[in-house]
């Protein structure tokens, strides 16, 4: 999709003076290990990097001993890169590590000595697992879930709670050149693909059993959605090798030797599949569930703080929570704040990501809240409450922020001084007298014209009309295309709902979009902007309420259950909202 020219005119610009107005920008020197993997087989090698920026360091850097790995240095790579001016040198140190005992095995903590100064680089780890009898191929498939407890046996279903994030990962390792390779993915069978977030892909080397192999993995983000025992069916992969020289049958004929010489080489295909994967979901507990739980499931860290702790009345300062963590976060809010004469608050939008990172679905929310102290003294923030279901622990986490203070100040005072110019006192003109003087004859033969300025005159007057005429134009014309705009939207919301896919997720994702798109129009917002709290204030009742609960609705659905007992409930609430969209 094309940027339009002066949007990308007014970025390079701003990218134009941002680099002129920070030329003293320089790198800082950092480092840190990078890793292709972070489990291997006994047996296995694979690449180590410890990546210096901002320097080279004043030897090769000693690694710590390990019982479980073996490593061989490879030879240092160098780079510049120029930045507004500032060229930095990147130097990457390079080792292979070959895998000899299961565990966990630790890489570092290391030091590098840069020119007299001595930097930390911090350790990393790897998983070493016993190598599987039923890796002898030159060419597998494997298949596995994350998180997968280490101590489950084999053969046993992977324990899930319902709503809870993973990640299905295939590996395809080859020994052989690849030519194609077209993957079938498998029915992820009481899963769902997580929306909005697409999925993953890398390639790397490895050496197994003293052949160079390489690696394709692909992670896919799902959320544990209905109850129950599933089994998950082999993926398959059919794969294109190349058919070695020495096997084909040499011809004398000019043209099979053209064509089949390496022009157009045969090919042979391979078709490998995957171990499948079985998996037993669990409702969440009812015991012990908390009224206000929200649906969210995963281990979560959660940090509150305010931007300031002084401030004066009347006055905002900013709260905010920030929730890190490997659970789905999609509608998640602060809860409302108590009423209260002396703090008022007011919510921005979430700040809402997730994604796939290190091998593992990760999510971040930033929830700000503004706060306007409206007495003075020192005011308590009401604390914070976020409920989730901990699918590590097992249990509800209830967390509560800890307790805030703010010191108010008196508010800016003043009064406003406003001049009379209509009183006696401020009376300064001189009053017109008459001087007794004699008067000249009038003449009536003489025309006399006014050189005053007259506004009501048709040509200035014209000229003083013109501006707001032309306003009134446009506004008219701005209304008449917003209407236009309005309606082609609410025919829209009506085809969508008409034309519903048939898979779950994609139906589920249209009823929700027609639901905010109908809701943005009857509350004039964007429908990223539609929230309970919006809807319950902009709405009237008892439509604002009904709005509201079906906007929950749409949330738990997300976890699984089937749409079509929604579908009728968006439909008539659509149409409410849309009645009075003009």
């Amino acid at each position: 999709m094309r940027v339009a020219s002066s949007n990308g005119l007014r970025f390079r610009l701003a990218l134009i003076v941002a680099l002129w107005a920070i030329p003293g920008l320089t790198w800082a020197q950092q480092a840190h290990f990078e890793l292709d993997v972070r489990e291997l087989r006994v047996g296995e090698t694979a690449a180590l990097r410890l990546v210096l920026t901002g320097g080279v360091a004043d030897a090769m850097p000693v690694l710590p001993a390990s019982d479980q790995l073996r490593f061989a240095v490879q030879r240092p790579q160098r780079e510049r890169v120029t930045l507004n001016f500032q060229t930095t040198r990147i130097t990457t140190y390079n080792w292979s590590i070959t895998a000899i005992q299961a565990g966990t095995a630790a890489i570092g903590p290391a030091r590098l000595q840069v020119g007299g100064k001595t930097l930390r680089v911090r350790p990393v780890t790897l998983e070493i697992h016993e190598p599987d009898p039923g890796d002898a191929g030159p060419n597998l498939l494997v298949a596995a879930l994350e998180p997968t407890p280490e101590d489950l046996a084999a053969g046993q279903p992977v324990p899930l709670w319902q709503g809870q994030a993973l990640v299905y990962r295939f590996s395809f390792s080859h020994r052989d050149v690849l030519y194609d390779a077209r993957w079938t993915q498998p029915d992820y069978a009481g899963l769902e693909p997580i929306p909005g977030v697409e999925q993953d892909q890398k390639e790397y080397a490895l050496e197994r059993d003293g052949h160079a192999t390489t690696v394709h993995d692909v992670l896919v983000p799902l959320v544990a959605s209905e109850v129950g025992d599933w089994e998950i069916a082999p993926s398959v992969i059919k794969a294109q090798f190349p058919v070695e020289r020495s096997r084909r049958r040499r011809s004398n004929d000019p043209f099979e030797q053209f064509f089949g010489g390496g022009v157009f080489p045969e090919t042979r295909a391979e078709v490998l599949a995957s171990n499948p994967v079985t998996v037993r979901i669990d409702p969440l507990p009812s015991s012990g569930r908390p009224d206000d739980f929200g649906g969210w499931v995963g281990s979560f860290q959660v940090r509150a703080e305010l931007g300031e702790t002084r401030v004066r009345a009347g006055d905002s300062v900013t709260l905010t929570v920030t929730v890190r963590g490997d659970g789905i976060l999609n509608g998640l809010r602060l809860p409302p704040l108590p009423e209260s004469e002396s703090l008022r608050a007011y919510d921005d939008e979430p700040e809402v990501q997730g994604g796939l990172a290190g091998g593992r679905y990760q999510s971040r929310a930033v929830l700000r809240r503004a706060l306007v102290p409206m007495a003075e003294g020192t005011v308590q923030v009401p604390s914070v409450e976020l409920v989730w279901f901990d699918p590590a622990q097992g249990r509800y986490v209830d967390w509560v922020s800890p307790a805030l203070e703010l010191e108010v100040s008196p508010g800016e005072g003043g009064e406003a001084v406003v001049m009379d110019f209509t009183s006696p006192e401020a009376e300064t003109h001189e009053a017109v007298r008459s001087l007794g003087e004699d008067i000249l004859p009038i003449h009536t033969d003489v025309q006399v014209h006014d050189q005053r300025f007259s506004p009501w005159q048709p040509l200035p007057l014209f000229l003083l009309l013109l501006p707001g005429v032309a306003l009134l134009g446009q506004v008219v014309t701005d209304l008449r295309a917003q209407g236009g705009q309005r309606s082609r939207r609410v025919r829209a919301v009506r085809g969508q709902l008409d034309r519903l896919p048939t898979e779950r997720v994609a139906r589920l994702a249209a009823l929700e979009a027609a639901f905010r798109e109908a809701s943005g129009l009857a509350l004039s917002c964007p429908p990223a902007g539609v929230s309970p709290d919006r809807l319950l204030e902009g709405l009237p009742e008892p439509l604002g309420t009904s709005a509201a609960e079906l906007y929950a609705r749409l949330e738990r659905a997300r976890y699984g259950g089937g749409t079509g007992e929604l579908e009728q409930a968006v439909a008539d609430l659509v149409a409410r909202l849309l009645k009075g969209v003009r």
